[in-house]
């Protein structure tokens, strides 16, 4: 995942750090660990559109045990539950000597219990498929945000503060990209089969998918790391509850935690819609996440620029009022008349990119330095996974209670998931409210940002007029 032109190996590029003393590598292993970073995305990216929690291909599997779209948000849920490892991971890592091998450990171990699902449909009764799935992908997620503290606090060391969005985007570019042939590749090698043995076809692509996690593993084992902070002395809960003591931290957290309840009502039940209420193919949801993908390339270089030059707070109101239409262009698609689909996979891909690299950035300037930095990364993680995880339960609950005969609503046929994506609209109301927040006087605001970079191009294109 690591492209010639993103990490140059002569000393002139970028990417390249200074020795300090919260990282003492030399330029040359800051390098080395950068690219390990961009390569590991891509293959993550891979692996993920394979065997990845709320893709088309595990949410395909789960309907050949018998699925259905409550049980998607609850497994949504559950799976958020697992964020609450990251607030325990602290107090592991701080008795691991080995930060590293702990993280490729963790790692490895997700993989191998993710995979295992393949002998589900081989070995377990019907009555208790759906459990053991849960159950399954519950515990590799366990091992995952169990290490992803340290794994954050790892790039966050390294990462030059003032290309944070550039090599946010950019690592996110990657790792688009190899989800966006991995998607199309295994949506199509999907459909080549028929019905009676798609549970066969799942059993090879899962199979395979353990090579490619591995794969990562071994990647992410060649990267330097820094020395490991000394131990925090004092209580670990009086450590524990440090980050929630900071204004900034708490603001910032409210602020995505509101986002996160309005994404909880419709991301569950994406690619259950396409599937299931439109009845498209594999190929055919590959096709259109490929374009939701394009759109975040796009997105990642654009507000990448724009988070670097005038910084994430000043960004993020210009993210979130427009992102606000993308739940109701997905209202609008029915089985009949699903023309605006490939609006709201592009406003989907292009939005969800800014939030993406303004958030990324937003939380790498707020973290301290040294042993706290893990802690602020597993609190935020955790507090984010928790909340989720309460309103996807909710809307397991509610998307059930609304399940039954279509709604007509102002001539549109809408049936319960369609529901569920317009109260997420009423709700993207609420983060947009709280931005205000994080701006200080000294901030631009979004109009002055628009200003700014109207200037700019005029101000460039007269100097191609004058050079032509």
């Amino acid at each position: 995942m690591a492209p010639a032109h993103f990490l140059p190996a002569a000393p002139a590029g970028p990417y390249l750090l200074c020795m300090s003393q919260q990282h003492p590598l030399d330029q040359g292993q800051v390098n080395r660990a950068l690219r390990a970073f961009v390569m590991v995305s891509g293959i993550w990216g891979v692996w993920g559109q394979m065997i990845g929690t709320g893709t088309a291909m595990l949410n395909g599997f789960a309907l050949t045990l018998g699925a259905t779209a409550s049980f998607f948000a609850l497994m949504t849920s559950i799976n958020s539950l697992m964020g609450f490892a990251q607030l325990l991971a602290p107090r592991i890592g701080w008795q691991v000597t080995d930060h590293r091998r702990f993280i490729l450990g963790c790692r490895a171990l997700a993989v191998l219990l993710r995979t295992s699902i393949l002998f589900i449909p081989l070995l377990v009764p019907p009555p208790y498929q759906l459990g053991t799935l849960v159950a399954l992908v519950g515990a590799s997620l366990i091992c995952l945000q169990g290490s992803s503290p340290f794994y954050g606090s790892w790039q966050a060391t390294l990462v030059p503060g003032h290309l944070r969005g550039r090599f946010t985007s950019r690592q996110t570019i990657v790792g688009t990209l190899t989800a966006m042939a991995a998607g199309l590749a295994t949506g199509w090698y999907l459909d080549a089969f028929a019905e009676a043995d798609k549970q066969r076809a799942f059993l090879y692509l899962f199979a395979f998918s353990m090579l490619i996690g591995l794969a990562s593993v071994v990647v992410l084992a060649r990267a330097p790391y820094p020395p490991a902070p000394p131990r925090p002395r004092g209580r670990h809960l009086q450590q524990l509850l440090e980050p929630f003591r900071n204004l900034p931290f708490r603001r910032a957290l409210l602020l995505y935690g509101a986002l996160h309840c309005a994404l909880g009502l419709s991301e569950p039940f994406y690619s259950v819609f396409l599937l299931g209420r439109l009845g498209l193919s594999f190929t055919a949801v590959s096709v259109y996440n490929m374009a939701a993908m394009i759109a975040s390339v796009i997105g990642y270089r654009v507000w990448a620029y724009l988070v670097d030059r005038h910084g994430p707070r000043a960004v993020l109101p210009l993210v979130l009022a427009p992102k606000i239409a993308v739940p109701l262009v997905w209202a609008a698609n029915t089985p009949d008349h699903h023309q605006l689909l490939a609006a709201a996979m592009l406003l989907e891909g292009f939005f969800s990119a800014g939030v993406s690299v303004a958030f990324a950035s937003l939380l790498y300037g707020l973290l301290p330095s040294g042993e706290q930095r893990p802690t602020f990364m597993g609190c935020w993680s955790a507090s984010l996974n928790l909340g989720y995880s309460a309103i996807t339960f909710g809307t397991g609950l509610l998307a059930g209670w609304l399940a039954g005969p279509d709604r007509v609503v102002w001539g549109l046929e809408l049936g319960n998931l369609q529901v569920m994506f317009l109260l997420s609209a009423a709700l993207h109301l609420g983060p947009l409210l709280l931005v205000g927040s994080l701006l200080a006087p000294r901030h631009l605001g979004p109009a002055q940002v628009l200003e700014a970079e109207r200037r700019r191009w005029l101000r460039r294109l007269r100097q191609w007029r004058s050079r032509s």
